[in-house]
């Protein structure tokens, strides 16, 4: 157990990947109707985070993970935004008559 702790401290990315791996697996798993789905993720990095503190990934690691994040956030505005304009271009176009 202990090479496997040192093994995931020297290799963070290793460590990320396969938190990410385990999470998602875990999350799969459905009891009775319920599951944690990509939740478990984050489950699987506290416990990760737990048992092996030193493993720390490259500070690009969390910024590329934030632009990521903000991207999505503006492609899912721009999408909503666009689709309001219409609608209410249809809407000013059918009472204007």
């Amino acid at each position: 157990m202990e090479f496997i702790r040192t093994l995931l401290e020297q290799q963070p990315m290793l460590t990320l990947f396969l938190t990410i791996a385990v999470g998602y697996l875990v999350g799969q798993i459905s009891i009775k109707g319920f599951s944690l789905g990509v939740g478990a993720v984050l489950f699987a990095a506290l416990a990760v985070g737990w048992w092996v503190p030193k493993a720390i990934p490259p500070s690009i690691v969390g910024t590329l993970g934030l632009a990521l994040f903000l991207y999505e956030v503006g492609i899912q505005t721009a999408r909503s935004s666009s689709t309001a304009s219409s609608a209410h271009r249809d809407a000013r176009r059918i009472f204007s008559r």
